[in-house]
């Protein structure tokens, strides 16, 4: 008789459907994603794994460091433009400034070049001294911004790699920096051909005379 059954023998049967239920559910669970870590010291086959995986329709892998690359050539693209506007400007303002110090220091140096213009040497030459100046001022700047620089990225760039994946080095040079060095290189003999023009014309008698 169902209705004399004892309460244990209820509960039996009631706690076998919901272990059946439970294991039923627990049955339909899917598997959403997992996580594969290769060997470090062959970062080469994860892509090669994740380009096999994507061969097929049953799986889609991801590669993380190839989106976070992804995102920065689309996201951060335009940042990195406008980060590069800003140095360029940089460069421009510090430009101006190489022109104005050797402008200003022509004045306390007529004379010093009117004794190398009395020692024979020709107003071309004192030119050329003026614009080899300006443009050592605009390498020597230059080399110490790209060697500070890379020196940085080599600084962090073990721990940019622990956090996201991507690997960066010191000894990547973008196309803008190799064509930074006959670009100061020109602009410093544009800002320093002013200075070197008041230092053509420089009168050797007048400046003589008023050295003494």
């Amino acid at each position: 008789n169902p209705a004399a059954a004892s309460p244990g023998h209820q509960c039996d049967e009631h706690c076998d459907h919901d272990h059946d239920h439970a294991h039923d559910h627990d049955h339909k669970r899917e598997l959403t994603a997992i996580l594969v870590r290769t060997n470090s010291k062959a970062p080469h086959l994860s892509m090669v794994l994740a380009d096999v995986i994507n061969r097929e329709a049953t799986a889609q892998a991801v590669y993380p460091a190839r989106e976070i690359i992804q995102f920065f050539d689309t996201v951060v693209g335009n940042v990195q433009l406008m980060l590069l506007i800003l140095a360029v400007l940089v460069v421009v303002v510090a430009s101006v400034g190489i022109l104005v110090s050797i402008y200003n220091s022509m004045s306390d140096r007529r004379h010093e070049i009117a004794i190398m213009r009395a020692l024979g040497g020709s107003r071309l030459i004192v030119m050329g001294v003026i614009l080899l100046e300006s443009i050592l001022l605009s390498l020597g700047g230059g080399a110490l911004g790209i060697v500070l620089g890379h020196g940085l990225i080599g600084a962090i760039g073990p721990m940019v790699a622990e956090q996201t994946g991507v690997q960066v080095s010191m000894w990547n040079f973008q196309l803008i920096e190799l064509v930074l060095i006959p670009g100061l290189i020109f602009l410093a003999t544009v800002v320093g051909y002013l200075p070197a023009a008041v230092a053509y014309r420089t009168d050797v008698a007048r400046s003589l005379q008023a050295g003494t």
